[in-house]
């Protein structure tokens, strides 16, 4: 499974409403509670063996920019 795919599904699990998740979607539009997001985040840094910055977080404000920031840290 990509990284792309792997995310989606993560985020899909984390809804509060089912929902198809498209990587040009925002985070804010997908009704995830704040505690929700942290736990996505959590899942990220485990799943992929990352680990997001706080100050990173406000970049992360669609699907795509999770994919591109795990795909960019990875690399390192």
């Amino acid at each position: 499974m990509s990284t792309a795919e792997n995310v989606v599904s993560l985020i899909e699990k984390f809804c509060e409403t089912p929902q198809t998740i498209r990587p040009e979607m925002m985070l804010d539009d997908l009704n995830i509670a704040s505690i929700n997001f942290m736990e996505i985040i959590i899942t990220v840094e485990e799943e992929f063996g990352i680990t997001v910055n706080d100050e990173d977080l406000q970049s992360l404000t669609t699907v795509q920019s999770v994919i591109d920031y795990i795909e960019r840290k990875q690399v390192r």
